[in-house]
């Protein structure tokens, strides 16, 4: 027999609403309490129409006690809540309101945590109550969670258990990975765990903003906003918002496959100030398109990054089109192109003389977006554990279009996350993405198993701004942390395998160690492939594209090279800094390595850094470091080398190189044209090969041995 804190004219109530319900209906037994009082549920009872709890009233699952909610209604409990960790809800109607409780189990909607049932949407519905009570935290208890649906958080997490997701690939629908000859597969179903906000991004009309400009830290425009597709509906940016402005003029183009990949603007920033304030600061310019050009002529050729108008819509092209152009393939032979108006596609079909097909992509339309997200309440989760498995996948490894988890919630602090992919012949493209949102802090985290080759992304940047890794470690992977559009990101302490970012800006990884060992698949882009005999290998530390690189008191492992510019986009600007690094050195490596392409249009003028600053980089073993510049942008890039330990191999072309107080060890230099050196205060040890007498600079204050020979003296 329920019990109910009420009075003789709750019971005379009672009694009413039982004969008219049956005596099974919960709805009647919540009138009896609708002034406050406990109603303790220790039968299965029915939800047949939606019905509130009172926050005076507080809700007692005991024995077998729960409630069957009918399709369609709703329970809103606003009053306080006991039950055990298990189910108290059942059927398809929903729970919600702002119950009172310290948190909210999965188990109270039929989870089982035995690594059998699927948990997701047990999940999922504790989740969404979790969001709207007063803690605003899901609990998850011991136990192994079957996910085969997406489940979306927003709301805190405290995790006992793990989260293992299925992982079918689809092998009627594999292809061919991006032209390398590697075959890669879809999942037949896409499942995601992602932390997002309370609400989908506003679309604002970016008109409102006029023209933005790189380095700005604040809005010209930030109240009254117009909606950009209801311009009667304004908006006032409020401070802890998040703004998402992207646009498809392109800056610069790729050299990647065919050539015809290109990178947009994109930027991500909070809301700092109630005057329009913003940090990080923009990355690029973003103006709206007039669309004034010429129109499309079928008669001109046009170059990548030409503009032309069709039916007075601006685009761009991203690769050559016209009269006799072509697109020649390293394997297939040379496809034709031809003229091609963007009122036909954006892309074109190619057809090789093997009679094989393949596309292209020639023409971008030119459009800027501005979305704005409200400032969301910070989330903390603690020890969510994630595994991705194989299932139903035949013999061999297999590269995989997967993903596990993703935040795109600004605000967010995770405590000891680990996501992994568990099964070695599942190769997953990516384990944790950071997407459309700032102010995120990971702590004490751990990611393995995102070993596609060509991706293979244990973290992911895709326009992420303002994050900070404190103590994690990533690894087993083709990539540790990588991405583009990455901004103010922060790595302290941990261990890593390679960092990467296609166009990153001021990023700072300090206190790191570095064991820089990535997929290497043999032959690989070629009909040679062999994936079955895929392999970790020693690689780059270290790569960037973008600007303000600081890199300081690191410890790299196994390392090719310690830092690389992005060759295939060319810009590096700003200030870029490596410090304080210790090397294992078992063989020779490239400490620096910048180049750009002498024969790739860029579409635009490459970017060069300010400065570069290399100081006390130390390596033990038998491997001497080197420096590699060849820059062909015609700017003439300043290189401050000091306190670096053994340099064996210098090469040189639109340098200015100053070398002191560092040790070379049998040096090989090699001095093109536009380049001056200094050697001031150094050490050299061994014979000296190919340094020119006629180079730019000076050499002064020098100890020479073991037969090292070296002119001293200002030179012309």
């Amino acid at each position: 027999m329920a019990y109910y804190r009420t009075g003789w004219l709750g019971m005379v109530a009672l009694a009413v609403a039982m004969a008219a319900h049956g005596g099974d209906d919960f709805t009647a037994r919540l009138a009896t309490v609708a002034e406050g009082g406990v109603l303790r549920i220790d039968k299965p009872l029915k939800l047949s129409a939606s019905a509130t709890v009172p926050e005076a009233v507080e809700l007692e699952f005991t024995g077998s006690g729960m409630l069957e909610l009918a399709a369609g209604t709703t329970l809103t409990v606003n009053g306080s809540l006991r039950a055990g960790e298990r189910q108290i809800f059942g059927g398809s109607g929903r729970v919600a309101g702002a119950v009172k409780v310290p948190y909210v189990l999965p188990q109270w909607f039929g989870a089982t945590g035995d690594g059998r049932r699927d948990d997701s949407g047990a999940l999922q519905r504790a989740a969404d109550l979790a969001r709207t009570s007063t803690a605003r935290k899901l609990m998850i208890p011991q136990g192994i969670y079957r996910v085969e649906n997406s489940i979306k958080f927003r709301c805190n997490i405290d995790n006992y258990g793990v989260l293992r997701v299925p992982i079918e690939p689809d092998e009627e629908k594999k292809s061919e990975f991006s032209n390398t000859y590697m075959t890669a597969y879809p999942v037949r179903k896409n499942l995601l765990i992602s932390i997002v906000p309370d609400q989908e991004p506003v679309e604002l009309d970016p008109a409102a903003f006029g023209e933005i400009r790189a380095g700005d830290f604040k809005l010209k425009r930030f109240a009254d906003i117009p909606l950009a597709r209801d311009p009667e509906k304004k908006i006032t940016l409020e401070t802890g918002g998040t703004l998402i402005v992207s646009g498809t003029d392109f800056f610069t183009s790729r050299l990647n496959m065919k050539g015809d990949e290109f990178y947009t603007p994109n930027d991500v920033a909070l809301v700092v100030s109630p005057q329009g304030d913003v940090f990080p600061e923009f990355c690029f310019n973003y103006r709206a398109s007039d669309g004034k050009a010429e129109a499309w002529s079928e008669t001109k050729t046009y170059q990548r990054g030409d503009y032309v108008t069709v039916a007075g819509e601006l685009f761009k092209a991203s690769y050559p089109s016209g009269p006799d152009t072509g697109y020649t393939h390293p394997f297939k032979g040379k496809a034709a192109i031809g003229p091609v108006s963007p009122a036909l596609g954006e892309r074109k079909k190619l057809v090789y003389p093997d009679r094989s097909e393949d596309s292209i992509r020639l023409w971008v339309k030119v459009t800027r977006s501005i979305r704005y997200v409200p400032p969301q309440v910070p989330l903390t989760i603690n020890n969510l554990r994630i595994e991705g498995f194989m299932e139903n996948g035949s013999a061999g490894f297999k590269p995989v279009y997967a993903a596990l988890f993703a935040n795109t919630r600004s605000s967010v602090t995770y405590n000891r996350l680990q996501i992994a992919g568990v099964d070695r012949q599942m190769m997953l493209s990516t384990l944790f993405t950071v997407a459309n949102c700032a102010g995120v802090t990971v702590n004490d985290s751990m990611f393995s198993g995102a070993t596609f080759q060509g991706l293979g992304y244990n973290i992911l940047h895709n326009n992420a701004a303002h994050i900070v890794y404190n103590n994690c470690v990533s690894l087993n992977a083709r990539k540790g942390m990588a991405g583009r559009h990455g901004k103010n990101i922060t790595v302290n302490g941990g261990f890593y395998n390679v960092i990467d970012d296609h166009y990153g800006m001021n990023y700072t990884i300090r206190d790191a160690e570095l064991n820089a060992l990535s997929v290497n698949v043999p032959g690989y882009c070629t009909p040679k492939i062999d994936l079955e005999k895929w392999t970790f290998a020693p690689s780059h530390a270290l790569v960037f594209a973008g600007g303000n690189i600081t890199i300081d008191n690191c410890r790299i492992r196994n390392a090719e090279s310690i830092f690389l510019n992005r060759v295939d986009v060319g810009d590096l600007f700003g200030t870029i800094t490596l410090r304080n690094v210790a090397v294992d050195a078992p063989r020779d490596f490239t400490i620096f390595s910048y180049r750009t392409l002498a024969d790739f249009d860029y579409a635009h003028r490459v970017r060069t850094p300010a400065r570069l600053v290399i100081d006390n980089v130390v390596a033990t073993g038998p491997g001497r470091g080197r420096f590699r510049f060849d820059n062909n942008t015609g700017d003439i890039v300043p290189v401050g080398v000091n306190h670096c330990d053994p340099i064996g191999e210098v090469q040189l072309h639109g340098i200015d190189l100053r070398v002191s107080n560092s040790r070379f060890l049998k040096p090989v230099f090699q001095v093109k044209a536009e380049s001056s050196l200094v050697l001031r205060d150094n050490l050299f040890d061994g014979a000296i090969t190919g340094l020119p007498k006629a180079v730019p600079g000076e050499i002064s204050g020098n100890v020479c041995r073991n037969g090292a020979v070296l002119p001293e003296g200002k030179r012309p």
